[in-house]
């Protein structure tokens, strides 16, 4: 038997042990990433919630001090102190599933979440006349940040 013959007869199988391997393998790559993607989509939910709660305190806050008796979040519970600690837990639980971009925007909002803190704080100090400093740019500025945040994750999962 010539080299050729034993070829004819052994190339069938290398060539179907071949195409099984790289079939599993890039298989299994493809399932890897649709598991990555789908808690990705899990976790941006609850950050979205937690991010969600904090737009609307903010909102409340805006029209506590604007006089809005009529806004759906006037009476909302809670602190800038409870929202950044919700955030900050969601985020260190979810932290691998996001980018290093999406993790930035969220730190940046839990430090800019701090000047809440501390306006609460200083309000809490004073009596509701007495308090010479306008809040609302605080809790504005913050809106903002809580939608950039949402904008980059929403844009990191291509579901724009």
């Amino acid at each position: 038997m010539d080299f050729f013959s034993s070829f004819v007869i052994i190339s069938p199988f290398i060539s179907a042990a071949l195409a099984s391997s790289l079939t599993y393998i890039f298989g299994t790559r493809a399932k890897r990433k649709e598991l990555l993607y789908q808690n990705r989509i899990e976790s941006f939910k609850q950050i979205a919630i937690r991010v969600s709660e904090l737009k609307k305190y903010c909102i409340g806050q805006l029209a506590v001090y604007q006089g809005n008796e009529f806004s759906p979040f006037y009476e909302l519970e809670g602190s800038g102190l409870t929202h950044r600690g919700a955030i900050a837990n969601i985020t260190e639980y979810n932290q691998i599933f996001l980018t290093s971009k999406s993790k930035k925007a969220l730190e940046n909002l839990i430090n800019n979440i701090s000047m809440i803190c501390n306006a609460e704080l200083y309000i809490a100090s004073q009596s509701f006349d007495d308090i010479p400093v306008d809040h609302n740019s605080i809790y504005e500025y913050t809106l903002k940040q809580a939608d950039l945040c949402l904008s980059i994750i929403y844009n990191e999962l291509g579901l724009d």
